[in-house]
C-alpha cells in the first residue's frame, strides 16, 4: 500500500474505533505495538517503522492530535491536510486574530495550535 488511508469502525451507527493505516509494503504486518497515549496505540513493522495508528475511542481524538504523534516519530511526510481556521474580523472586515492549526511553526510548545497577531 503506498498511500494512507483512514478506517472508522461503526457499531449501531456510532463510531467505535478507527485506523490510519500508513505506507508500507504489500502483506506487511505489525511486529509490535506501542502505547502513545491514552485512546493511541502505534503500530510498528520491519525496519522498526510506524505502520499504522490505532484510535481506540476516535470521539476523543482529533486530527493535530494525530500530526503531532506523525511529527515526533519522523514521519512528516503524512501528516494530514488539516484546513481548519477561525477569524475574528472587525466590522469594516478588517483581520483581527486568527487562529488555526496548520503544521508549522513547530517550535512553539502548543503545536500545532497557535494564533497569527
Amino acid at each position: 500500500m503506498k498511500s494512507k488511508y483512514l478506517e472508522i469502525t461503526y457499531r449501531k451507527g456510532k463510531v467505535m474505533a478507527a485506523y490510519l493505516y500508513l505506507p508500507r509494503e504489500v502483506g506487511e504486518r505489525s511486529l509490535r505495538t506501542e502505547k502513545f497515549t491514552e485512546g493511541i496505540l502505534i503500530d510498528y513493522g520491519k525496519f522498526d517503522q510506524p505502520i499504522g495508528i490505532e484510535i481506540t475511542d476516535p470521539r476523543k481524538i482529533r486530527a493535530n492530535i494525530i500530526n503531532e504523534i506523525l511529527f515526533k516519530k519522523n514521519i512528516k511526510r503524512h501528516l494530514l491536510n488539516l484546513k481548519k481556521i477561525f477569524l475574528w474580523l472587525s466590522p469594516l472586515n478588517e483581520l483581527i486574530i486568527s487562529w488555526d492549526c496548520a503544521p508549522h511553526h513547530r517550535s512553539i510548545s502548543n503545536f500545532a495550535h497557535h494564533k497569527h497577531l
